[in-house]
This record gives C-alpha cells, structure tokens and sequence, in this order.
C-alpha cells in the first residue's frame, strides 16, 4: 500500500495539484487529505477510484 500512496503523491505534484485541491474535491479536509497521503488513514477502493479519476490515471497503475 506504501508504494500506491507514494504513486498518488508524485502524481498529484506532477499534475500541481495541493493537498487543499484534492480534498475539495474529495470532499474531505486538507488534513484529512494528508492524513491518507501519509498513510495514517486507510486508503480504501472508492477513495482509490475517486482519487484515480482526478488524477486522470487508470487505478490499476496506481496500484
């Protein structure tokens, strides 16, 4: 799981996205956001969809 969230993080910075933007868009707090990134909360497989689809990304090769 730690190399899938190192995948989102990378991709997030190379489209410039902010951790503020992501959770917006997730509907989730910045902090909450950061809290996913660095694996304090569990990624699970809609968070994984919703994540991938804003990233423009097939969830497979976040995986």
């Amino acid at each position: 799981m730690k190399k899938t969230i190192k995948k989102i993080k990378l991709a997030r910075l190379e489209k410039g996205y902010s951790q503020n933007y992501m959770g917006t868009q997730l509907g989730i707090s910045q902090r909450a956001y950061c809290k996913l990134e660095c694996g304090k909360t569990k990624l699970t497989l809609i968070r994984l969809r919703k994540i991938s689809a804003l990233l423009a990304l097939n969830p497979k090769k976040l995986i």
